[in-house]
């Protein structure tokens, strides 16, 4: 996860990674543009997360509290390349 506060200065970003297993690292990070990115990298057979639809409602769930839109751009890796959709 990487993500700055709206109205933070670039150098306020914050680098949140884990890699599923009940521990995570954070550091401070420089972020341009405002707002929060995450990326992430599925498991063997974990393809469910793969499902727009599914992604979508797990999303949908846990922000109806949020008052600011949620933009979803989907990289997929085809032919040692990634693809990007939305």
């Amino acid at each position: 996860v990487r993500t700055r506060a709206a109205g933070d200065k670039p150098e306020n970003g914050v680098f949140w990674e884990s890699a599923g297993e009940g521990e995570y690292t954070v550091a401070d990070i420089t972020k341009n543009d405002r707002g929060t990115e995450i990326t992430l990298h599925l498991r063997e057979g974990e393809d469910e997360f793969l499902d727009d639809w599914r992604v979508r409602s797990i999303i949908s769930k846990y922000s109806e509290h949020i008052a600011v839109p949620v933009a979803i751009e989907r990289r997929v890796e085809k032919d040692g390349g990634a693809v990007r959709s939305w």
